[in-house]
């Protein structure tokens, strides 16, 4: 809220500058800056202070949005508490876990409240008290009629009202800034450390020390403190990923397993397929020479065939029941069909028969020769 509010004052001087610019305002107090500057110089002043605390505030927001968000995502990774197991060791495992969170959210605070900006957020509001009682001067020093500058001389008299109505909270403000800017000195931190140690023995005793755990939770913080603090962070952090390392080397013996086993299956199944393929290159072969032993076969009983009936071709002419030109064409087409199965079957087994083929032709040409002669000789005889 505050920063939203700061931010909106920012934004009207911001607008008054811009409306102002080049529109002559005198003012007759604080003649060392110009007479026609004294107003643009306070309201410039403001706007970089308000500047440089809404720009602090904005990243100090982040980052506690930041830490929030952190913070309760490690809340709900909270161990789960086991009821079989040991309550004492249960318990102290929930307490760790949520003391390991504050931690966290003390050492993120630590870290902006030491940044430089930060540092100097108390020197800057004490500055900004006594420029606005500065202004207040110029509040009354500055008449209307002096001014062209209506919006701007309108907008910082109405800046001055805002402090005067103001003015108690903000001499709290101041009050709580001079504690913040002397607490970061060390001969302070020390004393206070040291007035808190002496209520503590006054008051508790060997108690517990109450107020020196208050001055540090809220005041000082040594560097034996914040050092424990990471330390003990760290040593969760570590913790924690050596917890993560664990699972993920138990998952990468498992994966590993799994491969092995799955590699093993793929090797299986590769020289089954091997060994099929093979079976089945063999069969393929065994079809290829049956079917070239099949063929040979017909080859040969065609070849036969055409023999017998080359022979009884033979017989026939000589005894004279066919004539020679009929002859001379069954025998060109025995031929014709004995040299269209050779070339058909090929190989050493075709060649073979072949030969058979044209013996048989060979001797069935001499039969006729010989039937020939005898029908010649019978036909002189009958002459």
């Amino acid at each position: 809220a505050r920063m939203a509010f700061s931010g909106s004052i920012l934004a009207v001087d911001l607008y008054a500058l811009w409306r102002a610019y080049g529109v002559q305002c005198l003012s007759y107090t604080f003649d060392f800056l110009g007479p026609d500057r004294v107003v643009y110089t306070f309201v410039s002043v403001d706007a970089c202070m308000l500047a440089f605390t809404v720009a602090v505030s904005a990243r100090a927001y982040l980052d506690a949005t930041a830490v929030a968000a952190a913070v309760a995502e490690d809340a709900a990774e909270a161990p789960e508490f086991d009821i079989f197991g040991d309550p004492e060791e249960e318990f102290h495992k929930q307490i760790d876990h949520r003391l390991i969170n504050g931690m966290k959210a003390m050492l993120a605070y630590d870290r902006c409240t030491k940044s430089l900006p930060h540092r100097m957020l108390p020197f800057i509001n004490i500055f900004d008290f006594f420029w606005q009682m500065g202004s207040l001067v110029v509040f009354f020093d500055t008449p209307g009629k002096s001014c062209q500058a209506t919006f701007m001389l309108e907008w910082f008299r109405s800046r001055g009202l805002i402090f005067l109505v103001g003015l108690l909270p903000m001499l709290t403000g101041l009050g709580l800034a001079v504690v913040k800017a002397s607490v970061q000195s060390k001969g302070f931190a020390a004393a206070l450390l040291s007035a808190g140690q002496a209520v503590d023995a006054a008051a508790f005793g060997d108690g517990p020390q109450l107020c020196t755990i208050f001055i540090k939770a809220f005041w000082v913080r040594d560097t034996v403190d914040t050092t424990t603090l990471e330390m003990n962070v760290l040593r969760s952090e570590a913790s924690k990923l050596g917890a993560q390392l664990a699972k993920a080397r138990a998952e990468a013996e498992k994966c590993a397993a799994d491969f092995d086993a799955k590699e093993a299956k793929a090797n299986a199944a590769a020289e089954a397929a091997s060994r099929q393929a093979e079976l089945v290159l063999g069969s393929g072969r065994q079809q290829e020479f049956l079917n070239q032993y099949r063929d040979a076969i017909n080859l040969l009983t065609s070849t036969q065939q055409a023999m017998a009936d080359a022979h009884n071709l033979a017989q026939t002419v000589s005894a004279g029941e066919i004539p020679t030109a009929q002859l001379t064409m069954l025998q060109n087409n025995a031929a014709a069909a004995v040299g269209a199965a050779v070339s058909s079957g090929g190989g050493g087994a075709g060649l073979d028969l072949g030969g058979g083929a044209a013996a048989a032709a060979a001797a069935a040409g001499e039969e006729e020769q010989e039937g020939g002669g005898v029908a010649g000789s019978g036909g002189t005889g009958g002459g």
